[in-house]
């Protein structure tokens, strides 16, 4: 029907403008992006160990991050809905780390330590 992505877009938006989601849809819209950012990250976390590469700490998925080692190389934020290939991308210029390890380099980026 379309010949490309972005014309399949522009039709979507018109679309969307004559006819809005219904509120459940839009919260099953979401709750299937959610499902699927957690999807990644889970297997992103698996890729790069598991744990905390700085303490260790390996109990609860929800409290890993990842850590540009150069912020200036900072590329498409991991937390935003892009493909998996994209993400294992950026993330390569990351360290796995708890959110406790995350917190003390920026402490001591910042100064305050």
């Amino acid at each position: 029907m379309h010949k490309n992505k972005e014309d399949r877009n522009a039709y979507m938006r018109k679309y969307r403008k004559l006819k809005p989601l219904t509120a459940k849809q839009k919260r099953s819209y979401q709750d299937r992006k959610k499902r699927l950012r957690i999807k990644k990250k889970n297997k992103l976390v698996k890729y790069f160990g598991g744990k905390c590469s700085i303490c260790g700490y390996d109990k609860c998925v929800n409290a890993l991050e990842f850590h540009h080692k150069n912020p200036k190389e900072k590329g498409d934020t991991l937390s935003r809905n892009i493909t998996f290939k994209k993400m294992l991308k950026e993330a390569k210029k990351c360290i796995l780390v708890c959110t406790n390890c995350h917190r003390e380099i920026h402490a001591k980026e910042w100064g305050s330590s």
